[in-house]
């Protein structure tokens, strides 16, 4: 039991959860996370990622923060999935919310092309789909 693999899913889903949490401070806090000189040059959004379209500073500012509110609520979902994972319902809510970041990731990179295929794109997918394959598998692996 001290090996169980629902923990190895749970502690998954907590960084993950970790990582959108980092994802939506560095879009809606901007200062806290970036030098001076860089403020200037571009934003965390432009930069990392919706790089391939061009954006003005009004639209950044709406755009940087309608990411920064989608993550916090990922962020939230995702905790709630990691702490209540032996509940159907909050697992099924984790599976929705990791379904649609991924459908997201997609659609933006290969339908509206806002996000360019680099990195920026592959780990945060990469993770997202492992955490996906995590929840589905679970009841398997429980077994």
């Amino acid at each position: 039991m001290a090996l169980s693999k629902l923990f190895a899913v749970r502690g998954f889903l907590a960084f993950l959860a970790f990582m959108e949490l980092v994802n939506c401070l560095r879009s809606l806090l901007p200062s806290l996370f970036t030098l001076p000189h860089e403020r200037l040059a571009e934003s965390f959004i432009h930069k990392k990622i919706f790089s391939l379209v061009e954006l003005t500073t009004d639209t950044e500012l709406v755009v940087a923060q309608l990411f920064g509110f989608y993550s916090g609520l990922n962020a939230a979902v995702l905790v709630h999935t990691c702490l209540f994972l032996h509940y159907s319902p909050v697992s099924s809510l984790g599976l929705i919310t990791l379904s649609l970041k991924t459908l997201f990731l997609l659609s933006q990179c290969f339908i509206h092309k806002t996000i360019a295929n680099t990195a920026g794109l592959q780990v945060p997918l990469l993770v997202t789909i492992l955490a996906l394959a995590g929840l589905v598998l679970l009841p398997w692996l429980e077994g």
